[in-house]
């Protein structure tokens, strides 16, 4: 089946087993072996009907394996998948997602994408730093933050006194978007579609490490979860109520900084990006 459908069907309601998020669920084969992730699962009609699932990433042996009592198990809908929630691992830890992460057709950007840049640190770290997506060099490689901006980020957190070590470092999306000039792949902002389509993956990575500091890079990192209608120019630098973690704070990207129209300007920033890290800092000590 086409990894990216999804299907509708029929289920009975001993066939599906809630799992660890609310409004996702899993088909269970024959064995109680789990067979696909279910998106949403709303009661049939009629006596015995059990439940409609509105499903994604079926095994091979598809629906009518999967439900063989399902009396529309053969009709199937497609329907385009939209959500990197159909690819989460039932294990809430960062190497399970990662290795899921690798398979994610959440969204189209993973078409022109190298590979998916999945976040980078340890599952302890006490602080999470969230940019917007990866460049053209974390593409290439795999990582996070190792372009230019990773290379200022890396300055400015040793001047604020923050060990990059110590620190998680990830994007609220994961896979490059790009556009083709000569023969350089610039970067183009993800439409608020993509960003929340790849919005689960943040969200498990929070989950597992549960960080005591949340730091947003950039505006579109910060209203990946804090909503469209955050301004960075309104709460820059201050530390905000949510429920996301005990302090969150957002700042400027390091590549804001280097797109910066004078030197000037760009070193204003950078000085006031070190001033909202020492913050950081302070909070932890």
């Amino acid at each position: 089946m086409d990894p990216e459908a999804s299907v509708i069907l029929m289920v009975p309601a001993a066939r599906v087993q809630r799992i660890r998020r609310i409004g996702i669920y899993r088909f269970l084969s024959e064995g109680s072996q789990p067979s696909g992730i279910v998106r949403q699962v709303h009661p049939g009609r009629g006596k015995g009907r059990g439940l409609i699932a509105t499903a994604g990433q079926f095994s091979a042996d598809g629906p009518e394996k999967c439900c063989p009592s399902s009396p529309m198990g053969s009709r199937m809908i497609r329907k385009t998948t939209t959500s990197a929630a159909d690819f989460l691992p039932e294990s809430i830890h960062l190497s399970a997602l990662e290795r899921a992460a690798e398979q994610c057709r959440g969204c189209p950007l993973y078409r022109r994408a190298t590979q998916t840049v999945f976040g980078e640190g340890p599952e302890s770290a006490p602080v999470v730093l969230v940019g917007e997506q990866p460049g053209d060099e974390e593409d290439r490689q795999g990582r996070p933050f190792v372009g230019p901006a990773g290379r200022l980020l890396d300055e400015v957190l040793e001047e604020a006194g923050i060990d990059r070590d110590e620190v998680y470092v990830t994007n609220a999306v994961k896979h490059f978007k790009w556009e083709p000039r000569g023969t350089r792949r610039l970067h183009v902002k993800p439409s608020a579609r993509e960003t929340t389509a790849c919005r689960p993956w943040l969200e498990a990575e929070l989950k597992a490490i549960e960080p005591r500091i949340i730091v947003f890079l950039g505006a579109t990192a910060a209203q990946s979860l804090l909503g469209r209608d955050f301004r960075l120019t309104r709460t820059r630098g201050h530390f905000l109520p949510s429920n996301l973690a005990p302090r969150v704070l957002a700042t400027y990207h390091p590549s804001a900084i280097l797109r910066a129209p004078t030197s000037e300007a760009r070193h204003q920033m950078r000085r006031e990006l070190v001033a909202d890290l020492r913050k950081v800092a302070r909070a932890l000590r």
